[in-house]
């Protein structure tokens, strides 16, 4: 329910869509938050003490990690953020026009997903994900609340 609440109080109000549209966007994407257990990772995964942190990936050998917050999965199977979407399914351009969309300019949503997981300016990771690009960039923008689940 925390984190239910959490979307309901800080997502619903600041995406772009009418009351009625944001909130049946944004149940499918709580939905499927839920289906994959990312709102109560906290209970099955001991390294993530909340979604915004999670990064999880199918490794070659099909062991599932919790990768670091600079690292790349090197398979197409990799869950991240909040809504456990997996940024592969995402073209980087459609991404980058909803982070414009929500946050006016890209930069500034990358800026606001990595304080969201507590790295500040000055930091090696705020550092490395305002400077990302590919893969990486585009998973940042996926563990974005309002990019993610939208």
């Amino acid at each position: 329910a925390k984190w239910l609440t959490w979307i309901t109080t800080w997502t619903i109000p600041n995406v772009k869509l009418s009351n009625y549209d944001a909130v049946h966007t944004l149940a499918r994407g709580a939905w499927w938050a839920l289906k994959e257990g990312v709102l109560n990772i906290a209970s099955w995964n001991s390294e993530v003490s909340n979604p915004f942190h999670h990064n999880l990936c199918l490794m070659g050998d099909g062991t599932q990690k919790q990768i670091g917050p600079l690292d790349v999965c090197p398979t197409t199977t990799w869950q991240v953020g909040i809504a456990g979407e997996q940024p592969m399914e995402y073209p980087l351009s459609g991404l980058e026009n909803d982070a414009r969309k929500f946050y006016g300019s890209v930069e500034l949503a990358l800026s606001q997903t990595a304080k969201q997981v507590d790295f500040y300016e000055g930091s090696a990771e705020y550092d490395g994900i305002l400077t990302s690009s590919g893969d990486l960039r585009r998973a940042w923008l996926v563990k974005n609340h309002l990019i993610g689940l939208s």
